[in-house]
């Protein structure tokens, strides 16, 4: 009876093991991570300080990560974001001015069920001196000015630095002939707006040669530099022109009345040309058409609809016309296959909006080919076109989406995963760009969680205290449904699975 007992207590023990060994590291916690900075295989320059982050598939089952390089400890991290020699921060020295080589890093993942893990990284350092950009894309480049444009005397120049990559551009600096103007931190890198009166040294600029320089500092902690060149043109002073009658803020109306000046520039009445400093003119536009393509750059272009473009039938048709310098735009009209629809004085030039319910002519599209005109009137007082043409399908085969990419997925969780019981689910929904999205309203067996109007999307945040119904979860199965409102108007549905285990 004393040996029957004691194998009974035996095969119970022995069954106990084996189940909680069959379950194993990936029992309620998902470790999976990845380098995402550097990236594997890749080449740095000599000297380069070299930023280190991991990231988690789910950081809410990571209790820390410890890094080495070449078998030396770095150091562990136990906060999300994972990150090692940030441009911040003078510690990690191990992953600083890095001499030439091949490298392997390694880190240790410990997660929240008590298990650790491994995943690795192999990169190089050359020999030889780079640009120093270690592993961020900083590459920017000078949308405006346009490089050895010219502009008329008294003109504002508007600046706008677009990066490759924003997301790894910690701020940028703007100077001007070597006068620093402002430091931009935030995209977009803009400076001279039209809708502030700031960044005076761009404003009411006066004849000669100017270059533009911006110092990027990069997250990596490099900086780097820029240029763009421009000029603005000397006055006429002969007989013709007076610069002290110069007066830009003088209360001219627009009516079109026009007059050709002495300088062969035809001014949309004789106000503007009085207050442009003119000495004579005549009644009528100068000969040729006048000044079409002289101190006024019209010249603008359909940012949307897409030329050519197909849209899903009853669509709303988003139209956008971004001018080259829109402080020479005076208004612009839009006519939809000869229709007119209605004038626009003011930047952005936009008809169509998702917060509005005008412009009928271009919402709940029926099939068809369809052009649309912008007729442009510039401040000299010439008028001028542009066209763009699209088709409506004669099927409904893609929801009316009009030209909005709305198209999102659940990043987090994964659609059919298990957890344990008493979990809190980290929401995250990734769209495939952010820009057309409205905002996103989440639900949880149809129960309302929270509207989210900022990328990213995210829910349930470790950092954060709302969201209870996604907080310490009892056993059942859930759908997690997210509802997308893009910026054409329409709405969206998108769904996820998961199961809370007993």
């Amino acid at each position: 009876m004393k040996n029957l007992f004691i194998t009974l207590i035996t095969l119970l023990a022995v069954t106990f093991s084996t189940n909680l060994l069959a379950e194993g590291p990936s029992v309620g916690c998902n470790w999976n991570s990845w380098f995402e900075y550097p990236s594997n295989g890749n080449q740095y320059d000599q000297g380069c300080d070299m930023y280190v982050k991991v990231k988690p598939q789910k950081y809410q089952d990571i209790e820390y990560m410890k890094l080495y390089i070449d078998g030396h400890y770095i150091r562990k991290e136990s906060n999300y974001p994972y990150e090692w020699c940030k441009s911040g921060s003078s510690g990690d020295t191990r992953l600083r001015n890095m001499s030439p080589g091949n490298y392997r890093l390694k880190v240790k993942i410990k997660d929240r069920c008590g298990y650790e893990h491994e995943e690795e990284c192999n990169f190089e350092v050359k020999s030889g001196y780079g640009n120093g950009g270690g592993n961020c894309d900083w590459d920017s480049w000078f949308e405006y000015p346009n490089n050895g444009h010219k502009y008329d005397n008294g003109s504002d120049i508007y600046c706008k630095v677009r990066p490759q990559k924003y997301q790894d551009i910690e701020y940028m600096k703007l100077y001007i002939n070597g006068q620093f103007i402002r430091k931009e931190s935030s995209y977009p890198y803009e400076w001279c707006k039209s809708n502030s009166s700031s960044d005076h040294q761009l404003r009411n600029m006066q004849a000669g040669h100017y270059r533009v320089k911006v110092k990027i500092k990069d997250r990596c902690g490099y900086e780097h530099e820029k240029e763009c060149n421009f000029e603005i043109k000397g006055g006429n002073t002969n007989a013709c022109i007076d610069p002290s009658q110069i007066n830009q803020n003088a209360a001219c109306n627009y009516i079109y009345n026009p007059v050709c000046g002495c300088n062969n520039v035809t001014y949309s009445n004789s106000c503007v040309a009085e207050n442009a400093g003119v000495q004579n003119w005549t009644s009528g536009p100068c000969s040729g058409g006048g000044n079409t393509t002289g101190n006024c750059d019209w010249d603008s272009w359909f940012e949307y609809p897409n030329n050519g473009h197909k849209y899903d039938f009853n669509s709303d048709v988003y139209v956008k016309v971004k001018p080259n310098k829109y402080q020479d735009v005076e208004y612009m009209k839009l006519y939809i296959n000869g229709q007119f629809i209605r004038k626009e004085s003011s930047y952005p030039y936009e008809w169509c909006k998702s917060g509005s319910s005008s412009d009928h002519q271009l919402r709940n599209m029926q099939a068809g080919h369809y052009t649309v005109k912008v007729k442009i009137k510039d401040r000299c007082g010439n008028e001028h076109e542009k066209e763009c043409r699209f088709e409506i399908k004669g099927h409904n085969n893609g929801g009316g989406n009009g030209n909005c990419d709305w198209n999102s997925w659940f990043e987090y969780p994964s659609n059919g995963q298990k957890y344990n019981r008493g979990s809190n689910i980290y929401c995250k929904v990734k769209p495939n760009k952010y820009q057309d999205i409205e905002y996103m309203k989440l639900y949880v067996n149809g129960q309302y969680v929270r509207k989210e109007s900022h990328y990213p999307y995210e829910w349930c945040k470790s950092n954060s205290s709302g969201d209870n119904q996604l907080r310490n979860m009892q056993p059942g199965h859930y759908t997690v449904k997210v509802k997308i409102k893009d910026k054409c108007g329409y709405e969206h549905e998108k769904e996820c699975n998961f199961e809370i285990k007993h």
